[in-house]
């Protein structure tokens, strides 16, 4: 694939992201109509209509989504190569760490903030993958470490390092009729349309599908994403609604007020904690990561504080 059309899905994203052509070309600093001629080579190139356009809102198409998925996983690569060539060219000692992408707003984040700000000589490679993948990859090698949803089976099989604690909140626009519920049981979701996390996500395949069949209901799925930006859409435009983490959108909440969570009842829990593989030795930048966020752990770590 060319330069350009790595630049054209750039600015496809981008405006993805934002919902804006004038705020994509103000992010990424070029011109309004560059977007715009990139969304148009895009639509006549693969023949399909990738936006919907209602009321000065861009609204994905089901085509639009394919390649905004697909786009995205592209460009994330892309971006990882970049990074692992310039840290090879300055030999820096990279730290492979599998996150899911809701896990590192609220705690990938800020602690990869924090100790960049000691040690910026070592380099923390993120790659955005579900539980379920994560571990995989660790298994194969792929990853120095994950942070994941644990459970028992992960705990035995890995080196764990608990980190916090949250839940699942049934997430909704302000509008929709369960906004203003104290709680909801599952039961009272056998007919609504919801947004589920894809296969790979633990979160999915084994803890609210087991919800959904413990109570002998086949859940309404209008789309499995793992992609935020996306769900978040598909909640206020179509009136959906998704599991999402309580520190999640505790997270978010100052930027999109328009999504309101409600627990479940009973709760669905959530340990979130670090795991390696206790077949390979950590490398010495791996443990210094792993003192700093032992220590981090016992001084505050976000959502625990």
């Amino acid at each position: 694939m060319s330069g350009f059309r790595l630049a054209q899905l750039q600015y496809f994203c981008q405006v993805c992201r934002t919902g804006s052509v004038t705020r994509a070309a103000e992010e990424l600093h070029i011109t309004q109509p560059s977007v715009s001629a990139a969304i148009r080579s895009l639509e006549m190139s693969y023949n399909v209509m990738l936006f919907h356009r209602e009321k000065n809102r861009l609204i994905l198409t089901q085509e639009g989504t394919v390649l905004y998925e697909g786009a995205s996983k592209l460009l994330e690569q892309s971006e990882a190569l970049d990074r692992q060539m310039y840290d090879l060219g300055r030999r820096l000692s990279v730290i492979r760490i599998g996150v899911s992408p809701m896990i590192s707003v609220f705690l990938f984040l800020p602690v990869f903030n924090r100790f960049h700000s000691l040690y910026p000589e070592i380099a923390l490679e993120m790659h955005e993958y579900g539980s379920i993948e994560s571990e995989q990859r660790l298994r194969d090698n792929e990853l120095d470490m994950a942070i994941v949803i644990g459970n028992s089976q992960v705990e035995k099989e890995f080196r764990w390092l608990p980190l916090l604690d949250t839940s699942l909140l049934f997430c909704v626009h302000r509008s929709h009729p369960l906004a203003g519920h104290r709680r909801v049981r599952i039961q009272e979701l056998e007919n609504e349309r919801l947004i589920m996390m894809k296969a790979t996500s633990y979160q999915t395949g084994a803890l609210v599908n087991q919800r959904f069949a413990e109570a002998g209901i086949k859940p309404m799925v209008l789309l499995h994403s793992n992609q935020l930006t996306l769900i978040r859409q598909y909640i206020q435009t179509y009136n959906a609604g998704a599991f999402l983490m309580k520190d999640y959108i505790a997270a978010c909440m100052k930027d999109d007020p328009e999504i309101v969570g409600v627990p479940l009842d009973p709760p669905i829990q959530i340990p979130i904690g670090l795991i390696q593989n206790p077949r390979t030795r950590p490398s010495q930048n791996a443990s210094v990561f792993l003192s700093f966020l032992t220590q981090m752990k016992k001084t505050g770590l976000p959502g625990t504080e």
